[in-house]
């Protein structure tokens, strides 16, 4: 059976609590840790399925364009 590349695209959305007023970094360094954590917990336990938006077909790079992919 033949090899295909593809392209997956999943999508996540999920509530955090953080701080009012940090500055941007400080922000973004505590929805960093937040997001990390709940994204590989939410994707390790209940999989892509409902997060699925689309499957394509890689037409740019498809399968065999990088080496180790024969």
């Amino acid at each position: 059976m033949a090899k295909v590349a593809k392209l997956v695209c999943i999508s996540l959305m999920m509530r955090i609590i953080v701080e009012d007023g940090l500055s941007e970094k400080g922000e973004l360094d505590a929805i960093d840790g937040q997001v990390r954590e709940k994204c590989i917990d939410q994707v390790s336990t209940d999989g892509i399925g409902d997060l699925l938006e689309s499957i394509e077909l890689d037409k740019e790079c498809p399968y065999g364009t990088y080496k180790g992919e024969k």
